[in-house]
C-alpha cells in the first residue's frame, strides 16, 4: 500500500495563516517552531510564528486531509488555492508541491483528481474560519441599525466601502459615513455620542498655507486635499511642528486665523 502524506494547516485566532505537508506534521511542527527562532530565517512563515511567540502563543496544528505520496504535490497546491479563494491571508510564499519527492502528475490526471474531490471541503474548515469570518453590524451615524453583515468582506465588497476593518477595531469613527461593530460588541448611546462630537469636530475646515515671510500662498477646502500634497500638516494644525513642505499651515475660522491650540 503507498505511503500516505498529511496535509495540514497552521492557524492563529485570525484564522488559517499556512498550508503545509508532511509524513509526520507533529514534527514539522516543531521544526517551523525552531526555525522561527532563528535569525537567518526571514520568509512570511517565520515572521508570523515569531510575532505569535513573542505574545506568548504557538499556531495551531490542524490535518485537514490524507492523499498518496505520489500525489501531495498536486494536493498542497490545490488546498493553498482553495483556502486563498476562501479569503484567508497565507504565508505561504509559493503555490506549493515543491520537494524531493512525489510524482509528476499529467494535465488529464490533475482534472481527475480535482473532479473527485470537488465540493469537498474539510470537516473542520467551519471551525477553521470560525475566528475570522466574525458577522458584522452596520448602523447610521446616528446609531440606527441598518443591516446585518456575514462577512467584512462582503459588506466592502458590495458596498465598495474601505477602512470598515479599522472601524471595528475602533481606530476610526466610521467608514463610509457609518458605524460598524462585531455582533459581540454593542453600539452604546455613549458611542454613538462620542462618535457624532468627533465627526463634528472633523467637519472640513479651510486651511491656509502660508509661507516664511507670513504670506498666505493658497486656500485648501480640507487637511485630506492638503495631505494629498503635504504630509505631516495633521501635526503642524495641532503645533506639534513648525512647518510641512516649507510652509505654516493654519485653520481659518471666519475672519480669524488659528491653530488648533486657539486663535
Amino acid at each position: 500500500m503507498e505511503e500516505k502524506i498529511l496535509i495540514y494547516t497552521l492557524s492563529d485566532t485570525t484564522g488559517v495563516r499556512y498550508i503545509g505537508q508532511s509524513k509526520r506534521p507533529n514534527k514539522r511542527y516543531y521544526r517551523h517552531i525552531f526555525d522561527a527562532n532563528q535569525d537567518g530565517f526571514k520568509n512570511k512563515r517565520c515572521a508570523w510564528i515569531k510575532s505569535l511567540i513573542n505574545r506568548g502563543e504557538k499556531p495551531i496544528l490542524e490535518i485537514i486531509d490524507e492523499v498518496p505520496m505520489s500525489e501531495w504535490p498536486f494536493w498542497e497546491k490545490y488546498w493553498i488555492s482553495q483556502f486563498k479563494t476562501w479569503g484567508f491571508k497565507l504565508t505561504n510564499d509559493t503555490d506549493g508541491g515543491e520537494g524531493t519527492y512525489g510524482r509528476i502528475v499529467s494535465d488529464e490526471t490533475k482534472l481527475k483528481m480535482s473532479n473527485s474531490k470537488k465540493g469537498k471541503i474539510p470537516k473542520n474548515l467551519n471551525l477553521l474560519k470560525k475566528s475570522r469570518i466574525k458577522t458584522i453590524l452596520q448602523y447610521n451615524l446616528d446609531g440606527t441599525f441598518i443591516k446585518e453583515w456575514e462577512s467584512t468582506n462582503k459588506a466592502k465588497k458590495e458596498l465598495k466601502i474601505n477602512n470598515i476593518d479599522l472601524v471595528l477595531k475602533k481606530k476610526r469613527n466610521s467608514a463610509g459615513n457609518y458605524i460598524w461593530r462585531y455582533k459581540h460588541d454593542k453600539l452604546t448611546k455613549t458611542d454613538v455620542n462620542i462618535i457624532k462630537e468627533k465627526h463634528e469636530k472633523q467637519k472640513r475646515k479651510i486651511i491656509l498655507q502660508i509661507d516664511v515671510n507670513g504670506n498666505i500662498i493658497k486656500e485648501w477646502d480640507s487637511v485630506s486635499s492638503v495631505k494629498s500634497v503635504y504630509g505631516h500638516i495633521n501635526a503642524v494644525l495641532r503645533g506639534d511642528r513648525t512647518t510641512a513642505g516649507g510652509y505654516q499651515w493654519k485653520y481659518k475660522i471666519g475672519n480669524y486665523v488659528c491653530t488648533s491650540k486657539g486663535i
